[in-house]
């Protein structure tokens, strides 16, 4: 998976803020499939939060509203670990979506280490993230903005 480094950035910021809950959101592409845009969403697991996540559902929608409309395209999702490391665990395995790609922020480590996932339908196989850099004068012109 391309993505953007102020959309790495972004996701590893906004896990930072949520600990020591998980965060969740999604990602978004504008154009050639890197991710340039990330979408946070309200981390809506009720008895867990610390080690669960369910996808808020009015930023899924509003991802799904800009995919319909040709704006941007859904690209994955991304998630926290705050205690744990970025590899995928079972209650990620046991929600996962088959050929979807998964983000994972491992907060255990220092610094915070992102990894690319996606699930096969069987198990986690790793994506290497890709992460590419962009020479803007303004760097809020491209994914560190909350799209």
């Amino acid at each position: 998976m391309r993505i953007a480094r102020d959309a790495l950035d972004a996701v590893i910021d906004h896990a930072n803020r949520c600990r020591p809950e998980e965060c969740c959101g999604i990602l978004l592409t504008a154009g050639d499939g890197t991710v340039d845009c990330v979408l946070p969403a309200l981390n809506e697991e009720g008895e867990r939060p610390e080690s669960s996540y369910r996808l808020g559902r009015a930023a899924h929608i509003e991802a799904v509203r800009r995919e319909c409309t040709g704006a941007a395209r859904i690209v994955g999702y991304y998630h926290s670990h705050p205690a744990g490391p970025s590899r995928p665990s079972q209650t990620d395995a046991a929600r996962a979506v088959r050929d979807v790609t998964y983000v994972v922020v491992g907060l255990a480590e220092d610094p915070p280490v992102p990894s690319g996932w996606r699930w096969t339908g069987e198990e986690f196989a790793g994506e290497p993230l890709e992460i590419m850099t962009h020479d803007n004068a303004d760097p809020y012109q491209d994914a560190r903005r909350e799209c």
